[in-house]
């Protein structure tokens, strides 16, 4: 049904800005959703999820490595884009089936968060060689890519955000003041956007060295300098790159 006065008003901050607006013990603005689907709330959950998934997949995997290792996704800050990918693909899958039973959560996210991962390790390795992960040795694993038991932590990592840290997050978010999230929002995206185009243009320039390709022109010879074979090799510390998987139709 059409909501009331106070509630429309509530869907506005200073000065129109859009707030976060997750249920949390009150219908949304929009019934049935988790938060209203805008690039404001999607970016934040882009960004803890990042850092979120970074932390915690650093601090599982120190017990298994015995040392701890960079894990980081780009050439700066401490960002793992696969989680934050992740989160935000899990969250707009799923942010219409708030009424859903639990079961449906859980299956919903596995799926996606199962299928991300493949598309996502097969570009990787396509793409520039890396290799990133491998299930290979997993039962019900698709070209090492993923797999069932990978499948089953995304859906009950889906479950436990959906459920319990995506509302907390927006309810935090929105006591920040507009003015502030605003700017906060398009400094730090002009900073992730730069970030990633670095990040993509190291691996490019990585992976031709690697190949034996020359370095002869401006922009690989600035890639050698500030972001060589050795930057590369300690701050991707969980990744590997093997030029001869690449797929790029040029006989290498």
């Amino acid at each position: 049904m059409f909501a009331s006065a106070k509630h429309r008003k509530r869907a506005r901050g200073p000065k129109g800005t859009p707030v976060a607006n997750v249920a949390h013990g009150k219908r949304p603005v929009d019934p049935g959703r988790f938060v209203a689907p805008s690039f404001y709330n999607l970016f934040w959950i882009f960004i803890v999820c990042s850092v979120g998934g970074l932390v915690v997949e650093t601090l599982v995997s120190y017990p298994v490595d015995g040392v701890w290792k960079d894990r980081a996704g780009l050439v700066w800050g401490p960002l793992s884009p696969i989680y934050g990918v992740g989160g935000v693909l899990v969250t707009v899958a799923l942010n219409r089936l708030r009424d859903a039973r639990t079961i449906v959560l859980f299956a919903a996210a596995a799926v996606v968060g199962g299928l991300f991962e493949l598309v996502a390790g097969w570009f990787w390795e396509s793409a520039f060689g890396i290799v990133a992960w491998s299930y290979a040795d997993q039962p019900f694993n698709i070209g090492g890519y993923t797999c069932l038991g990978i499948a089953l932590v995304w859906g009950l990592a889906g479950l436990v955000w959906m459920k319990g840290v995506l509302p907390a997050v927006m309810r935090l978010v929105d006591l920040i003041p507009a003015p502030l999230r605003t700017a906060a929002t398009a400094v730090l995206a002009a900073f992730v956007a730069v970030d990633v185009v670095v990040t993509l243009m190291a691996f490019n320039c990585w992976f031709e060295r690697l190949a034996g390709a020359s370095v002869d022109t401006p922009v690989q010879e600035f890639f050698a300098e500030h972001f060589d074979d050795g930057f590369m090799e300690g701050r991707f510390q969980t990744m590997s790159l093997y030029p001869s998987l690449a797929d790029r139709g040029d006989d290498r």
